[in-house]
């Protein structure tokens, strides 16, 4: 009852004070939002006390994300003063399944009838396609239109590393579990190959068919255009993949919606984060039905989830790790909260360690017993993600969502003719005859390599009992997908490995179905961090300063430890630069 009471005067206060805004009078005409830098899926996690430091030397906040431009923008369109929102893209960083993302909260936003203008300084590909969505493309005199089209390299360490004196040992359940591949050959293979062809194929299609209907421009034309680049902004201007050719400072001149003279003034330009406390706030149904987002991301190591700074990618460790202790402590969190009526698992990882993918896979499966659990891929949910995802009710990824890759690797490194090389010799004892059997210092001997094949055949059929227990499928249609194959999300709807295509919206919606709530109704949802508090009791450990050696021994433990993975065969990066 008081709860209600509360909820009723705070509503009360918000008609009020938007009643206050409108009688003041104008705001600018167009707000201006920067979205250079980081584009992230959920609000990056700040310290508690970076809300008191000072403005002038409060840290600045790099990037932004979905959620809360999701939420930004809902404001925007619903305020009548508005007329519409300049968006610059320029220095844009994101992930495809983002990228998309955001090109739906672009179309919800022009569904309020308010004009949508991108500007960027010049265009790529990632930056472009997000760009023809809007109503209003603008680029500067003397820049180009730099859409360059996809490519994709790869490099081949094998004959490198056999020059130092080491061996790389790949063990996969097939050859498109190529994870290895980088590590032990001199070029590419040819089910690689096959791999890499259908998901660039698939992406540049669906880049070039979000292109052709946003700019109303035939899909051939838009190909035959890209593959003729570069063009000056005049000369994209001509073609018509751009509306105007304009410095930054004459957008409000060509937004008049009359000639400019002494006796008009341009619409008037604001930064949309000064103005955000002026709009008037859209009114919110407070449930106590609450959606719990629990995510996991970066590679999937067993214990705790962790960072680690570094400025290069790290293979197969990841700079960030989703462990397995911290997914079920906010598991169990989520599960034991009465207000919580769905879970929403937000997955962007291309895997990691088997046991801890099981492991995590589990919470799931048992929880999805008293609450659905929903599955929504970000990026890239492969191997180990995939494995995740599987215990959940329902799953929905983006068309450009990197999954699948069901199969199982196990990789050493032997070292022996490199500590030969150089001059330094060891020798050693054992009790056991299989005591040395992840030995790195040594190659396997026919036995030890069939008892690592055995291995890693008994995981496999284990990840596909796991698929097979959670997704509309049998043996016989699910091998000709699995064998550590990569797919699109598009692709991987059509296998059944996924069933619905969308955003976390979409995702949230279906977990709302399947907890028995009315699409109408409002719910809340929220990122879901673990408990302090060990829900089970764990093994006790001494907890003292954690150095940064000690750190990052830590963070390198699991993958020394653990031999079997559930990892995406590559690393797949886009760049936003041309």
């Amino acid at each position: 009852m008081l709860k209600s009471a509360i909820t009723a005067l705070k509503e009360a206060h918000k008609r009020a004070l938007n009643l206050y805004k409108l009688r003041r009078g104008r705001i600018a005409d167009y707000l201006f939002l920067d979205l250079n830098g980081p584009l992230r899926e959920k609000p990056l996690r700040l310290p508690w006390w970076h809300r008191y430091q000072p403005a002038p030397v409060r840290t600045p906040v790099d990037g932004h994300s979905l959620d809360e431009l999701r939420e930004t923008l809902k404001v925007v369109s619903s305020d009548p003063r508005v007329k519409g929102l300049i968006v610059d893209v320029t220095l844009l960083e994101s992930g495809w399944a983002n990228i998309q993302s955001l090109r739906s909260i672009f179309d919800q936003f022009k569904e309020s009838d308010k004009k949508l203008v991108v500007y960027a300084d010049d265009f790529n590909i990632l930056n472009y396609y997000l760009a023809s969505a809007a109503d209003l493309i603008v680029m500067p005199p003397g820049s180009y239109w730099n859409v360059l089209g996809l490519a994709m390299s790869f490099s081949y360490l094998g004959e490198f590393l056999e020059t130092l004196g080491l061996k790389p040992e790949v063990i996969a359940i097939s050859p498109y579990k190529g994870a290895g591949d980088t590590y032990a050959r001199t070029s590419m293979s040819d089910e690689q190959r096959e791999m890499m062809s259908w998901i660039l194929d698939a992406q540049y299609d669906t880049l070039v068919e979000g292109m052709s209907q946003g700019r109303n421009i035939p899909i051939n034309s838009i190909k035959d255009l890209i593959d003729k680049i570069p063009y000056r902004a005049e000369q994209a201007l001509e073609h018509k993949l751009i509306d105007e050719v304009a410095y930054l400072d004459q957008l409000a001149n060509i937004l008049s919606e009359e000639p400019v003279s002494l006796d008009t003034k341009p619409p008037r330009v604001a930064p949309l984060q000064q103005a955000l406390a002026n709009l008037i706030q859209p009114p919110k149904t407070v449930s106590s039905n609450k959606i719990a987002i629990v995510s996991v991301e970066g590679t999937i190591q067993y214990g705790s989830s962790r960072a680690i700074p570094s400025p290069i990618p790290l293979p197969f460790i990841g700079n960030q790790q989703a462990g397995s202790h911290t997914f079920a402590q906010a598991i169990r969190r989520a599960e034991r909260d009465p207000k919580v009526s769905a879970i929403v698992c937000y997955i962007n990882s291309p895997g990691g360690s088997a046991l801890a993918s099981d492991l995590m896979w589990r919470e799931l499966e048992r929880v999805r017993r008293r609450k659905p659990v929903v599955a929504y891929m970000g990026n890239v949910a492969a191997s180990g993600g995939y494995y995740i995802a599987a215990g959940c009710d329902h799953i929905v990824a983006q068309p450009l969502t990197l999954t699948g890759s069901i199969g199982v690797l196990f990789m050493k490194l032997s070292s022996h003719d490199f500590y030969e090389n150089m001059y330094i010799y060891k020798e050693s004892l054992q009790r056991g005859q299989r005591a040395r059997l992840y030995d790195t210092e040594s190659s396997y001997t026919a036995e030890e390599k069939q008892v690592i094949e055995d291995t890693i055949r008994d995981s496999y059929v284990q990840f596909k009992d796991r698929v097979l227990n959670g997704r509309p499928l049998d043996d016989e249609h699910l091998e000709p997908v699995a064998g550590g194959r990569v797919w699109l999300g598009s692709q991987a709807a059509k296998h059944n490995l996924v069933d619905e295509l969308g955003d976390l919206h979409s995702a949230i919606d279906k977990a709302k179905m399947l907890a028995g709530i009315d699409k109408d109704q409002e719910t809340s949802h929220y990122w879901l961090r673990p408990s302090r508090k060990w829900r089970l009791p764990l093994p006790i450990t001494a907890q003292g300063v954690r150095q940064p050696l000690k750190q990052l021994q830590e963070s390198l433990s699991p993958v020394t430890r653990e031999r079997l993975k559930f990892i995406m065969p590559f690393h797949f990066k886009q760049n936003s630069k041309p």
